[in-house]
């Protein structure tokens, strides 16, 4: 009985070990002295699991808080970079309206301003049009007059040549000595 004197086990001891033995052990005598051999290791054994299993569920709560902790970090700063992206993609989006409405409103003042560029062309083209029209008839009325008036002077001149000849014919015929002949047709 060795055993005994180790663990210290009086009778109470024994019945009492022998009762939590028979919940861990088998019934009748067995049972018992299978408590009492494996009863000290047994109780050891289920201390140990006891205190591994509470360590085990303090590790859990620990590892699930810190995992909390570290989901919780990761969120808020998905919801950071996520908020960060809509205010630069949102940024961008304005940005890109007010240079699409700048640039329609350049286009609107060019095409106005093209729109009033050919209107002034337009009436400076008629006006000119006009303008070189009228100077053109002018033109040609002076040149149909000058025209006239060469004609008529030619005419004269024609006219004063075929005298002038007669005349040095008529002259020519008195150095001669011969009478003058008179024409008939001028």
């Amino acid at each position: 009985m060795t055993q005994n004197s180790e663990t210290g086990n009086s009778s109470t001891d024994i019945a009492t070990a022998s009762a939590e033995i028979d919940l861990t052990f088998g019934d009748g005598d067995l049972g018992t002295i299978q408590g009492i051999l494996l009863g000290g290791y047994a109780r050891q054994t289920s201390e140990r699991i006891g205190t591994l299993e509470a360590a085990l569920l303090g590790v859990i709560a620990d590892l699930r808080s810190e995992m909390d902790i570290r989901f919780e970090k990761l969120s808020k700063q998905i919801a950071a970079e996520s908020q960060t992206r809509t205010t630069a993609v949102n940024n961008v989006v304005s940005r890109h309206e007010a240079e699409s409405n700048a640039r329609v409103k350049a286009e609107q003042a060019i095409r106005a301003e093209l729109e009033n560029t050919r209107s002034t062309l337009d009436s400076a083209i008629n006006k000119t049009t006009v303008t070189a029209a009228a100077e053109l008839s002018r033109v040609r009325a002076e040149l149909a007059e000058q025209l006239q008036q060469t004609d008529s002077s030619l005419r004269d001149n024609k006219v004063d040549r075929e005298t002038l000849a007669g005349l040095f014919e008529a002259t020519i015929d008195q150095l001669r000595g011969q009478e003058p002949e008179t024409s008939n047709g001028d």
